[in-house]
């Protein structure tokens, strides 16, 4: 399986629409409807969100508050809360979903493969289950 390509697609829609250049990350902090905006929990330094236009189901994205461009510019508690807010997603998608495994990642910088340059500091966690795969 591994050696499978992914096709999710139900992506078409977000890949070959235009951005409007607005930071998903900072738009949904600021709409006020955690719901609307997919925030499933909001810390002190770091959010969790459910991916839009996800590959597999439980596709979700931890990202600090504050709009930095890399991951070197976390302060250690901002690292610490990114990384333990990926540990309870990781738990609540294994009792949800029950994965075989995860696909963990940091996307930073325009070839990361992340959709949004200007807050790369997003950590994605990713399920697959046994009928399907979650990374390429």
């Amino acid at each position: 399986m591994a050696e499978q390509r992914l096709w999710a697609p139900w992506r078409l829609e977000y890949v070959k629409r235009p951005k409007e250049g607005e930071c998903i990350f900072c738009a949904a902090l600021a709409a006020g409807d955690d719901a609307a905006g997919y925030v499933l929990h909001r810390g002190r330094r770091c959010f969790v969100m459910l991916n839009a236009f996800p590959y597999t189901s439980g596709h979700v994205m931890v990202s600090p508050l504050e709009h930095l461009a890399t991951i070197a510019q976390l302060d250690d508690e901002t690292l610490l809360e990114l990384m333990t807010l990926t540990r309870r997603s990781l738990a609540a998608i294994r009792e949800t979903y029950g994965p075989e495994g995860f696909n963990i990642g940091v996307n930073q910088g325009k070839v990361s493969g992340g959709s949004v340059e200007d807050h790369p500091t997003s950590t994605s966690c990713r399920a697959g289950a046994a009928t399907r795969t979650s990374c390429p």
